[in-house]
């Protein structure tokens, strides 16, 4: 379910929070974000999901790795508790100070079910000016289990 509009006098209906900090050095770059929402209904309000996550990435010349987890644990979307992570990691290189390419692979660990899944990602950028880019992506996704 969304998240509702105001509800009188229930002040934690549709209530949402989340907090991050970034820090960068030189080719280093490093976030944490944390997130959670109580339910839109006054009956879901009791109900909240949470979302914690790290992500770093690390530049060598013309190319980028970067890596990061997300946690998760909600229940306002199926009334009950899910668990589950999300890891990542990918690499983007410049061929040209306008070309692109970014390579990602991302995993999902349900923990409270058998479901899994794999996506890959590739993408192919060309920046025609400041503002405007032409790309290309492609994707392919493998679940397991009931994932969707």
């Amino acid at each position: 379910s969304g998240l509702g509009g105001e509800v009188p006098g229930s002040f934690k209906v549709g209530k949402n929070y989340g907090a991050g900090v970034a820090y960068a050095n030189g080719p280093l770059s490093v976030g944490v974000a944390y997130d959670q929402y109580q339910g839109s209904t006054i009956t879901t309000s009791a109900l909240d999901a949470k979302r914690a996550a790290i992500g770093a990435s690390y530049a060598v010349g013309d190319a980028k790795v970067f890596a990061g987890y997300r946690w998760l644990r909600d229940e306002v979307t199926t009334g009950s508790a899910r668990h589950d992570n999300l890891y990542w990691l990918g690499a983007l290189y410049k061929l040209t100070p306008a070309f692109t390419l970014t390579g990602a692979a991302y995993y999902t660990n349900a923990r409270t079910d058998s479901n899994s899944s794999w996506m890959f990602v590739l993408n192919a950028d060309y920046a025609l000016s400041k503002r405007t880019d032409a790309y290309a992506l492609i994707g392919y996704v493998n679940n397991k289990g009931n994932a969707t």
